[in-house]
């Protein structure tokens, strides 16, 4: 019996770490949130104001002033999103900490029981080693041979409810570091989006700036840009098209391998190019690590998810004969404090992580004919970001479709709270299509 007591309770106390981690002040409290639920409500109800006023200013004659007040627009409404992220990236912090205290006492409430096993099961091998006989040729009558026979018994009952009790507490731990895992990703996401409404921001501003240089602020100039579709197309098929951890191409040169990848595999070139932008700036922001100049906390070994990335990542380099040291790799996110918040790690253009490109690997082969594929060349980062949008729902060539598969790509759901990527995606698909319908038309 004491044997198997003894193997139950090493398998209850192996299954999590009971290492207490250190209490964290800063608990947030139902005001606390509620007065960041009342700020973010306002924000929205200004964003939704904004959202409608720039939708009316789209629709107005293409003057030079509009333009302005467009872009205008534009940048408030960024600046009104950048806030709404930050209460929200505040709001989660206040979780992961109030859930990293509540952890740190559920552990502690767990190491005081299994600390109880302990001291029950000393007491009962105690009296476990002694037979009835001996028990009962040792007690001074019959009365104390009960009585002892009666602390033998409730000292078994109260291991089996100790252990019950354990049982609820390893299931609540658990539970906890799962949570604590969940909001650590939310996190994640969310200074993404930051990262991505702050980059969009600054390039509304150049837009501006470039607008006003072109035009000398003179509406004779902008309509002259507005009716030059020669001029134009030449500027679109020129501009630079920047992929993260690759060399920028021309924008022509990206619509041609859009072009080609959605012959076979049936969504809009404008959306593959959409995805990938936003891919890339996120790249451009945070891909900046394992690179060979890079100090040790940004090699891949440290920002990389050990079980779940790193191998694939030596099979991924190996089979292409790249050197694993000094390939470009995204970063971590980093917190407020500095603290590195999930993993990093993901590659090239389509910013997928190793474990993911493995699982697309074949796939991306099959369309392109070759007997390997490159998460770093351009043409097989196009086609596993659109085998991944097609899964999804883009084929179906709707904003229903196409907004669901960009959010799905981002965060593996389509929750709300991350709505700028997907509705970021939509826009500047739009911006895109208009885009080659220019090239097409010069």
């Amino acid at each position: 019996m004491l044997r198997k007591i003894i193997f139950f309770l090493l398998i209850f106390t192996l299954i999590l770490p009971t290492a207490v981690m250190p209490l964290k002040s800063g608990i947030v409290l139902a005001e606390d949130k509620s007065i960041l639920e009342q700020q973010l409500w306002a924000l929205e109800q200004e964003i939704a104001s904004f959202e409608k006023e720039l939708a009316s200013t789209k629709t107005q004659k293409k003057t030079l002033t509009n333009k302005i007040n467009e872009l205008k627009n534009k940048r408030t409404l960024l600046l009104k999103a950048v806030e709404a992220t930050k209460i929200k990236i505040k709001g989660t912090e206040n979780q992961i900490d109030k859930t990293e205290n509540d952890l740190t006492k559920a552990q502690k409430e767990l190491k005081v029981t299994q600390t109880e096993i302990s001291q029950i099961l000393r007491q009962i091998q105690q009296t476990d080693l002694m037979s009835s006989i001996k028990i009962l040729f040792s007690s001074a009558s019959l009365t104390d041979f009960f009585a002892n026979l009666e602390q033998y018994l409730s000292l078994n009952d109260q291991l089996s409810k100790k252990m019950i009790e354990e049982k609820g507490m390893v299931k609540k731990v658990s539970e906890k570091i799962n949570q604590l895992q969940d909001t650590k990703v939310d996190l994640t996401n969310l200074l993404s989006i930051q990262k991505l409404q702050e980059e969009d921001i600054l390039e509304t501003k150049s837009e501006h700036e470039v607008l006003l240089q072109k035009t000398l602020g003179k509406e004779t100039e902008f309509q002259k840009i507005v009716s030059d579709q020669k001029k134009k197309a030449a500027e679109v098929r020129n501009r630079l098209y920047e992929m993260a951890a690759i060399k920028a191409i021309t924008f022509g040169e990206a619509v041609k391998v859009a072009e080609w990848v959605t012959q076979y595999i049936k969504i809009r070139p404008a959306l593959l190019l959409s995805v990938i932008t936003q891919e890339s700036n996120l790249g451009k922001n945070v891909g900046t690590c394992n690179r060979p100049t890079d100090p040790p906390e940004k090699h891949w070994k440290k920002i990389m998810k050990p079980e779940r990335d790193q191998q694939p990542f030596l099979d991924i380099t190996t089979e292409l004969g790249i050197n694993p040291e000094g390939q470009p790799l995204s970063c971590p996110m980093k917190d407020a404090k500095g603290k590195q918040i999930g993993w990093g790690g993901a590659m090239g253009p389509a910013q997928f992580i190793p474990s993911t490109w493995q699982g697309y690997k074949k796939r991306v082969m099959a369309v392109t004919g070759q007997n390997s594929a490159n998460p770093w060349d351009i043409r097989d980062a196009f086609v596993a970001s659109a085998l991944l949008l097609a899964a999804n729902g883009a084929t179906s060539q709707t904003e229903v479709g196409e907004w669901k598969a960009a959010m799905i790509y981002f965060s593996g759901s389509t929750n709300k709270k991350y709505k700028f990527y997907g509705d970021s995606v939509i826009k500047r698909a739009d911006q895109y299509e208009e885009d080659i319908k220019s090239l097409k038309a010069g």
